[in-house]
């Protein structure tokens, strides 16, 4: 027997349709000492998709951010545009780095990498850093394959990693060249919750230690108070909310009220 799902006359015919969300800009000094990327007016388009529009903020030394939003909202379309993997359509990226590689300056995780099947990780790691031409040294290295407990698996082949090893691989890659900003796209995916505190202690003292300033895309409000010191809401391709952490906190009372707010 064969169930229909009946639909309710009153109920719209696009139950995904946009809703209005109260804008909450914060003031930004316009303080180029403390600016590491300035997006301006950003736009990017597939065809007649309209994915970022007119998106503007800064990203500053050090102020670790949380990217937050719906799923679709085009988060990880913004991510891969400031990194340089797409083009934009229209406005403008500014890097305040000491070098216009942006291969060596941005360091960025993927939701989902397809490692080479027949290569192990150290293999990856190896050819990373020849790459990158690299000057880390192999205690440096070490303590990465530590930190990320990939000791156990690190000769054996990609193919048989689960998903939660390849994860640990690929946020380890992203650090690997000590870049000035990390992005880190729902890196705890499939992680366990020893491990992924373990990570996330390591990922922020590794930053901070090094001057790297986080971006962080998550849905986890723990992580999204561990690690936001600002913190800024995409809707529908457009930034709708731009505040600090503390101010967060203030207006919604928690991060979760804010996420039961903005996030649609």
């Amino acid at each position: 027997m064969k169930f229909k799902l009946k639909k309710n006359k009153n109920e719209p015919i696009n139950p995904k349709s946009k809703i209005e969300l109260e804008n909450f800009i914060e003031e930004d000094s316009n303080d180029d000492l403390h600016k590491l990327i300035s997006i301006k007016n950003l736009q990017k388009k597939f065809g007649k998709k309209e994915v970022l529009k007119d998106v503007n903020f800064n990203i500053k030394k050090g102020e670790h951010l949380c990217l937050l939003g719906s799923n679709g909202a085009g988060k990880t379309v913004l991510i891969e545009t400031i990194s340089g993997l797409l083009e934009p359509s229209g406005g403008s990226i500014e890097y305040f780095f000491d070098s216009t590689e942006l291969n060596k300056q941005i360091g960025i995780q993927f939701q989902s990498i397809d490692l080479p099947s027949s290569l192990t990780p150290l293999d990856i790691i190896n050819f990373f850093i020849d790459l990158y031409k690299l000057n880390i040294t192999k205690e440096e290295i070490d303590n990465l394959i530590d930190a990320f407990k990939i000791r156990n698996y690190i000769n054996t082949k990609s193919s048989k990693l689960s998903g939660g090893q390849k994860q640990r691989l690929n946020v380890l890659l992203s650090l690997i060249n000590k870049p000035k900003i990390i992005f880190l796209d729902e890196f705890s995916t499939g992680l366990d919750f020893l491990i992924k505190n373990q990570i996330e202690e390591f990922i922020l003292n590794y930053a901070n230690k090094n001057n790297i300033t986080i971006v962080v895309v998550s849905h986890d409000v723990d992580e999204i108070n561990f690690f936001a010191k600002r913190i800024v809401v995409l809707y529908d391709g457009k930034i709708v909310l731009n505040i600090s952490k503390e101010k967060a906190i203030e207006k919604f009372g928690s991060i979760r009220n804010l996420m039961k707010n903005y996030i649609t």
